[in-house]
């Protein structure tokens, strides 16, 4: 049984269906019970939403998992191979790095947890670490910042209004 099982979570479609169904249920249950009362439309639109279509789209891969079960269609296509290591490694790494970036903007607001994520994405993907990599990599991040801040906070051309921090009111 527990075999088989495993053979099942390697199809992709199988485990996007467990996943999907995970996330649709945690992101469900993330939303308040009063989401009714006191809100704007634009309020309780979003996680309602985002929640109910993660329910459809999993329902759907569910039906195709099934199908693909029932007719032993079962593709093992999750299976490792040594090369793809280095490439889930740096997946991990820059989730770890997303993870700095939403507590990083919850504290100091947009623009700086930005700028630590642009700098510590450039700076890890960048095939040397020496001082120059990490001045240039702090350049690259600068620009960017900067180039977005006038297009998107200026009002020169767009007003975006971004998280403020929460430590400096």
């Amino acid at each position: 049984m527990h075999r088989k099982l495993l053979k099942y979570i390697q199809d992709s479609d199988v485990a996007i269906t467990i996943l999907l169904f995970a996330i649709a249920g945690l992101s469900f249950r993330g939303v308040p019970d009063n989401i009714w009362n006191d809100y704007l439309y634009i309020d309780w639109v979003f996680p309602l939403a985002s929640s109910y279509i993660l329910f459809i789209i999993a329902t759907i891969f569910l039906i195709k998992s099934v199908h693909k079960i029932l007719l032993k269609n079962i593709d093992n296509d999750l299976k490792i191979s040594k090369e793809e290591i280095p490439s889930i490694i740096n997946v991990f790494v820059y989730s770890i790095i997303l993870f700095f970036y939403l507590v990083c903007l919850f504290a100091f607001g947009f623009w700086p947890a930005s700028l630590l994520l642009l700098w510590a994405g450039i700076l890890y993907f960048r095939p040397e670490k020496n001082l120059n990599s990490i001045m240039k990599s702090l350049g690259i991040a600068l620009i960017t910042c900067l180039i977005a801040y006038i297009v998107f906070s200026s009002g020169w051309l767009f007003y975006v209004p971004f998280p403020k921090s929460r430590i400096w009111i």
